[in-house]
């Protein structure tokens, strides 16, 4: 039986060689970017192969899980092969081995062999991916939060962040069948080196953190151990950047809802100015949070923190900075949901320079007739604006010098993020720049009206006749229509008709 086995690692070996160098072929499977596949282990000493496109000098991120139940003696181990053929990194452990800040030498095609590391236990691994830059298995932006399913493998995002510009990145356990996972995040700059990390039993975050790189940046979101299942709510914001409620103003009430996830606002504040933060837990199912402020300047450091078990106040405070600061609120273990009302008072109780943006931050718009306009509160004599979809990071200037606090846009992409701000420009040459907003698109859909059986008013004396079927077409996008195709029948029979 060991003769066999022995044989066996033999031929699996003979296979990865002839995989290394080469045109690839259809035996060899690629993985892309973002991407997780199941490779069974069928007998022991068996491995897979699978080749990706590198380029010198990308980073990547290559994990192997063992995927629970029977395959938990697996000890997955990872192999990373150069087009050259030679080994050019190498991981394994009990339950997830991960090769990542690490950069690639050659450009070509690359080979990741995984296997158990023994080579005598037999069962299922995943292999998940990410080149970077490449792309990503989700597409969380600034403001907003996505669920990852952590099914023993890894979640990846992307976005754009400026050198010096500040970061706040959290992934949080939504509960339930979730609770044993442990969040962890990983982010890595645009030259793939492994930037900054963090894990907790329910919470993970990065904060009070400056990017040194200007570019593309990934996130990574896992278990801990790799060893457990489950939901994770990640959130992202950048300092400067969209939040997910908007800008606030003195004086003004905000409900956040937490369900295992953190809520932002933004507002303007100047050195010396005093404020008053307060989120307070709203009673009924909400009384389990425990409301945490975290206040973070212009800069991106963390300027202040508090939490409470039932109302957080950052008070007797002034700001150091001059510019946009950005309010994060959450639950303060990550572990429980609700409704939290978080309030803001600014000493003097001055207006920002700009305000009350159409459409509405994380307002869903039609695609047509979108038209950007704001309140300008300190007399500005042009405008800048600057706008463009989650995928056009610096944000493209659309429009400038404008005297007027309006602009029309074209129409646009529907199911789209779109970002928008303003740079004001005052008559002494000064200049600053607006918050971030950001809308969501729709597409409405032609329809049908004024449809008319002619004939008679009786629906069932139609199998006697030959009706004329009339009808008015509407598009909101004005789009001539040339042609039609009209389907008659009964309930569960239906046909195109003859025409």
């Amino acid at each position: 039986m060991k003769r066999n086995i022995e044989l066996w690692r033999i031929v699996g070996l003979i296979g990865v060689i002839l995989t290394l160098a080469g045109t690839p072929t259809m035996a060899q499977p690629v993985i892309h970017s973002g991407e997780t596949i199941s490779y069974t282990i069928s007998f022991p000493g068996a491995v897979g192969s699978y080749i990706f496109y590198g380029e010198s000098g990308n980073g990547v991120v290559i994990v192997a899980t063992e995927t629970g139940g029977s395959n938990i003696f697996l000890e997955p181990e990872v192999r990373l092969y150069a087009p050259s053929g030679v080994l050019d990194a190498t991981a394994w452990d009990e339950t997830q081995a991960m090769i990542d800040d690490h950069n690639l030498a050659e450009t070509g095609w690359y080979t990741i062999v995984v296997k158990d590391y023994e080579g005598d236990d037999t069962g299922t691994l995943n292999l998940s991916s990410v080149t970077i830059p490449g792309e990503t298995s989700m597409g969380v932006v600034s403001g907003q939060s996505m669920l990852g399913n952590i099914d023993y493998k890894i979640e990846s995002s992307a976005f754009y962040g400026e050198a010096g510009g500040g970061v706040v990145i959290v992934a949080t356990e939504t509960g339930g069948s979730s609770i044993f996972l442990e969040p962890e995040v990983r982010l890595y700059a645009p030259s793939g080196v492994l930037d900054t990390t963090a894990w907790d039993n329910t919470q993970a975050m990065i904060d009070d953190h400056n990017l040194a790189e200007t570019g593309w940046y990934t996130i990574v979101v896992k278990d801990y151990e790799g060893d457990d299942t489950g939901t994770l709510n990640l959130s992202s914001v950048t300092i400067p950047g969209a939040t997910s409620m908007g800008d606030i103003v003195s004086g003004q009430s905000m409900l956040g809802n937490i369900d295992y996830k953190i809520e932002s606002s933004a507002f303007y504040g100047e050195s010396g100015n005093g404020v008053v933060i307060v989120a307070t837990e709203t009673g009924g199912s909400s009384i389990f949070l425990e409301p945490e402020v975290r206040l973070y300047a212009p800069s991106g450091v963390l300027d202040a923190t508090a939490w409470d078990y039932t109302q957080a106040m950052i008070d007797d405070h002034n700001l150091a900075e001059t510019g946009w600061y950005t309010i994060v609120v959450k639950d303060y273990g990550g572990n429980d949901a609700g409704i939290l009302d978080f309030s803001f008072a600014k000493m003097p109780p001055t207006l920002p320079p700009i305000m009350n943006p159409n459409p509405a931050n994380g307002d869903t718009v039609d695609i047509a007739g979108i038209v950007l306009n704001w309140d300008d509160n300190w007399g500005a004599i042009a405008y800048d604006i600057h706008f463009g979809s989650g995928g056009q990071f610096p944000l493209p200037m659309v429009a400038e010098s404008l005297t007027a606090n309006s602009y029309p846009l074209p129409p646009q992409e529907y199911d789209t993020y779109y970002f928008w701000y303003i740079m004001l420009k005052y008559d002494n040459g000064e200049e600053i720049q607006g918050p971030y907003w950001w809308f969501l698109t729709y597409h409405p859909h032609p329809f049908i009206t004024d449809l008319d059986i002619g004939g008679s008013e009786d629906i069932g004396h139609l199998v006697t006749h030959h009706p004329l079927i009339t009808w008015s077409y509407s598009d909101p996008e004005t789009l001539a229509q040339t042609a039609y195709q009209v389907q008659v029948g009964t309930d569960d029979d239906w046909a195109v008709a003859e025409m």
